[in-house]
C-alpha cells in the first residue's frame, strides 16, 4: 500500500467506524473526527503525545461491538496528504510492530526530531499577524474562524476561503516559507490564499491585548476561544508579552492560483510524491506577484480592499 492509498482508506472511514487492514493487522479508524490508524496493544502504559497536528495515544476504541485497547496514531486535520500517509505506513510497518508496541514514544520522538515540532510556542509577531488578518476579515464581513485554535491545516477559514498567514519582521524582502510539500496543493481546497503581513516592533502599533479588544468590538463570534488559545500559548492576561506592540505596515492577500509558484502533486511524475521522501520545505519569492491589499490607510476602512501590485 502506498502513502496515497492509506490516506484514501482513512478518508473513506465514516465517523465512529473503522476498516480492517489485514496486511497490517490494524485498522483505519475515525473516532469522532480523529482520523488515523491503530493496532491492538496489551501494554497498560499511558501514552499521549503530539506534534505537527499529529497525535499518538493509548486509547480504547469500539470496533465491531468490542472495545479494543489500541495505540492510535491520528489527526484532526481535514486535509490529509502523502506526508501523513508516509507516517501512518511507518507506524504500521510489521517489521517494527514489536518495538513500536513496546515503546511507542521512542518511535514518535524519532519522527518528531525528523520533522520538527510544530507545537513550539508562536512568537508574538506571528500571533499578531494572524489576529490582524482575522480582524480585517471580520470587518469585511467574511465570518472568519481562527482555525489555528483547533490546530487546523490552515490558519483562518471563511465560508468561501482558506487563509495561510505568513508574518515577517523583514523590512524589505517578501519571502514566505512553506513547511509541507502539499500545503499549497489546490486540489480539494477552494479559494486558497496566502496572507502576507509585514510588522515592526513599535510602541505606536498593535498588541495581542489591543487586537483582542478590537475583535470583541467587531463582534467576533468566538472571543472566548481566542482568549483560551492565547492562554494555552502562554500569552495570558497580565503577561508583559501580551502588551508588546508591533506596527503593521502591510497585509497582502495572494490568491494561490495557477500563477502562484508552488509545489503540488502535479509537479511530479504521475502525480505521486517521490517514494522515500517524507518532508519538503521551500521558500517562495512574492516579488512580481499580483496581490490585494487588505490594509488601507485606515484599519477602519478594511471593507474597502484596494487591489495593488508590485
Amino acid at each position: 500500500m502506498t502513502a496515497e492509498e492509506i490516506v484514501k482508506q482513512i478518508n473513506s472511514v465514516q465517523d465512529n467506524k473503522s476498516i480492517y487492514l489485514p496486511e497490517y493487522q490494524a485498522y483505519a479508524a475515525n473516532q469522532g473526527g480523529y482520523r488515523g490508524v491503530a493496532f491492538d496493544c496489551e501494554s497498560d502504559t499511558n501514552v499521549k503525545e503530539s506534534f505537527s497536528h499529529v497525535c499518538l495515544a493509548r486509547a480504547k476504541i469500539f470496533l465491531k461491538g468490542v472495545w479494543h485497547v489500541m495505540i492510535f496514531l491520528y489527526t484532526e486535520d481535514k486535509y490529509l496528504d502523502e506526508h501523513y500517509g508516509a507516517l501512518c505506513l511507518d507506524f504500521l510497518n510489521m517489521n517494527k510492530r514489536e518495538n513500536i508496541a513496546k515503546n511507542p514514544l521512542e518511535w514518535f520522538e524519532a519522527w518528531k526530531s525528523l520533522l520538527g515540532n510544530a507545537e513550539k510556542k508562536m512568537m508574538i509577531f506571528d500571533v499578531i499577524g494572524e489576529m490582524e488578518a482575522l480582524l480585517l476579515l471580520q470587518k469585511a464581513g467574511k465570518a472568519p474562524k481562527w482555525d489555528s485554535i483547533n490546530k487546523g491545516t490552515f490558519d483562518i477559514s471563511t465560508p468561501d476561503g482558506l487563509y495561510e498567514v505568513k508574518t515577517t519582521k523583514n523590512k524589505t524582502e517578501s519571502f514566505v516559507t512553506i513547511h509541507s510539500q502539499f500545503q499549497l496543493d489546490a486540489e480539494g481546497k477552494d479559494n486558497l490564499h496566502i496572507t502576507f503581513v509585514r510588522v515592526e516592533e513599535n510602541d505606536g502599533g498593535e498588541s495581542i491585548d489591543s487586537l483582542c479588544k478590537e475583535l470583541n468590538d467587531a463582534h467576533y463570534s468566538d472571543i472566548a476561544s481566542v482568549e483560551k488559545y492565547l492562554n494555552d500559548l502562554g500569552y495570558y492576561e497580565g503577561k508583559s508579552e501580551r502588551y508588546t506592540k508591533y506596527m503593521i505596515h502591510e497585509v497582502r492577500d495572494y490568491p494561490v492560483n495557477d500563477k502562484f509558484p508552488k509545489i503540488a502533486k502535479d509537479s511530479f511524475k504521475e502525480g505521486h510524491f517521490p517514494s522515500g521522501i517524507v518532508k519538503v520545505e521551500y521558500t517562495i519569492s512574492l516579488d512580481g506577484l499580483e496581490y490585494t491589499s487588505l490594509l488601507g490607510g485606515q484599519k477602519e476602512d478594511a471593507k474597502d480592499m484596494p487591489v495593488g501590485s508590485k
